[in-house]
């Protein structure tokens, strides 16, 4: 089975405000927002289209961001709580 994960694309496709945290509040984190616009096209294509192949692509993309978090918070972008917080939302969003 071959999976394939989306193209990437900006955060011109999240719209503003639609998520307690958007891409833009985590520039200049290397990466880290590149990586929760990811997560979040990877989600809305699954809300759409609740495939398994959409499934793994989502899963991909939160293992992705996970460590992004871990890795921004050891290098000292924000402190344990706000990962916590960070973790839980994200987390509650694959609840619903």
């Amino acid at each position: 089975m071959s999976i394939v994960v989306n193209a990437l694309k900006t955060s011109r496709d999240i719209p503003n405000g639609k998520y307690e945290y958007m891409p833009d509040d985590f520039k200049g984190m290397n990466g880290l927002d590149e990586e929760l616009n990811q997560f979040y096209i990877a989600l809305e294509e699954y809300k759409a289209d609740p495939t398994l192949e959409n499934k793994i692509s989502l899963l991909i993309r939160r293992e992705s961001l996970h460590f992004g978090i871990k890795h921004r918070h050891l290098e000292g972008f924000f402190n344990e709580v706000k990962r916590e917080m960070l973790y839980g939302y994200l987390g509650g969003l694959l609840d619903d």
